[in-house]
């Protein structure tokens, strides 16, 4: 490990770095992550975001050193623009969010990690004692990796549930339509718009719905301001802090009446650590509005 990180600072790395810029499209973590860790080994990275992108996340994005290009339109718009820039750009990698069997790959490792954390707790997984899983769902990368990792490790004894706001349920619409990611919510006369920026998102991933969906035991929606009650009642009762996307799934074991189905039920969070201070009292602040 730490050869490798002499490599990673070393002269000749970060020339060869300087020359391989990296372009994302994304409104939430995965944007974030890209334009945090690419700065940090010496690539140029554009992060395109979307008009639901968070203010905090653009300001954080561009003190860590990358370049963040704000687009006036919905997530598919941003990220098309965010194809074409790397396109036009010599030596460009494209983080595909949208189709990328590397993304997916790296979502599984999720599947390897829960195991482990199981084993340490002292649960089993097995036929009489399945495992019910609660996932916040934009494009659907990060549940599609997610359940595809939980699927290779638990098979059968593994119930996967995606969760998506009620603005902007485009996996749910893809999968149920057929059209896949020729399908977008506002087909529907939906806005595309939530308080959860990281699933603020039109259009789904082929890739996801292709090899994923079909695994997928359950599509949900949820409104803002559930997902809002979800942060303030982390906050007050368990202590932990998350952005409105992580409480997605919060709701839905108690809504569906799926608590009391045998096995053991895990609501996936998101993140929210990274969340300012002034940023997370105010979503508390609205919170208790409700």
């Amino acid at each position: 490990p730490e050869q490798f990180a002499d490599l990673l600072d070393s002269a000749p790395f970060r020339l060869a770095a300087a020359r391989r810029p990296i372009v994302v499209g994304s409104t939430g973590n995965l944007g974030l992550s890209i334009g945090t860790v690419g700065p940090a080994l010496g690539f140029p990275t554009q992060v395109h975001m979307s008009v639901d992108a968070t203010r905090w996340k653009k300001e954080l994005l561009r003190a860590k050193g990358a370049q963040v290009i704000e687009h006036t339109g919905l997530f598919s718009e941003a990220i098309s623009q965010a194809r074409a820039a790397a396109a036009e750009t010599p030596g460009a990698y494209f983080v595909d969010d949208e189709y990328s069997f590397g993304l997916l790959a790296g979502y599984a490792v999720a599947g390897l990690r829960l195991k482990q954390q199981l084993l340490n707790s002292g649960v089993e997984v097995s036929a009489e004692n399945p495992l019910h899983v609660y996932l916040p769902c934009g494009v659907g990368g990060g549940p599609g990796g997610v359940t595809f990792g939980l699927k290779q490790v638990f098979g059968d004894n593994v119930h996967c549930h995606f969760v998506e706001p009620t603005t902007s349920p485009c996996m749910f619409l893809g999968v149920l339509s057929g059209k896949g990611h020729a399908v977008s919510c506002q087909d529907y006369g939906l806005s595309g718009h939530t308080l959860a920026d990281g699933l603020a998102v039109q259009r789904p991933s082929q890739l996801i719905v292709d090899y994923v969906a079909p695994h997928v035991s359950g599509f949900h929606t949820v409104e803002d301001t559930v997902m809002l009650a979800g942060v303030d009642w982390l906050h007050a009762r368990e202590e932990v802090d998350v952005e409105v996307s992580a409480t997605a799934g919060l709701s839905i074991p108690w809504r569906e009446d799926l608590i009391g189905a045998q096995g053991t039920h895990l609501v996936w969070l998101t993140g929210g650590s990274l969340v300012p201070a002034h940023e997370r009292e105010e979503l508390l602040r609205q919170a208790q509005h409700f």
